[in-house]
């Protein structure tokens, strides 16, 4: 089986994420490797579900929007403070 392989780094997962089409079905299998160790994650995901999956499991994992923005705001300013200290 064919499938697109990207390299992540979210807050939720940080490895590699495989996502095959599964002709048979016409649905996306989405696989994710961490540590040389591949599992899969989601099955039977239609095309228009894809983008939502993929959030939920490389970025917000169900946070909160406000949740998600703390957080994303918190990364942020630990960064500028490296940045500037250096």
């Amino acid at each position: 089986m064919a499938a697109l392989v990207m390299q992540v780094n979210g807050f939720q997962f940080q490895g590699k994420v495989y996502i095959a089409l599964d002709e048979g079905s016409d649905y996306y299998r989405i696989y994710g490797e961490k540590d040389g160790t591949t599992k899969e994650y989601h099955h039977d995901i239609a095309f228009d579900e894809l983008g939502d999956v993929l959030d939920l499991m490389i970025e917000t994992g169900g946070m909160t929007k406000e949740e998600y923005q703390a957080k994303v705001k918190d990364f942020v300013c630990n960064i500028l403070k490296i940045n500037i200290a250096t």
